[in-house]
C-alpha cells in the first residue's frame, strides 16, 4: 500500500502513480469538511 502504486501515466518522464493512501487521505479530508465547514457556510 505505501509506496506502491499502480503506474496511471508518465508525463514528461515522470511516472504519475495512483496509491490508496492518497483515496483515504482525500476521503478524510472531504469527510471533515462535509462535517464541520460546510454546514456553517451555507
Amino acid at each position: 500500500m505505501f509506496g506502491k502504486g499502480a503506474p496511471l501515466l508518465r508525463l514528461f518522464g515522470f511516472e504519475i502513480r495512483f496509491d490508496l493512501t492518497w483515496l483515504i487521505l482525500v476521503s478524510l479530508i472531504v469527510w471533515t469538511l462535509s462535517a464541520d465547514y460546510f454546514p456553517d457556510v451555507c
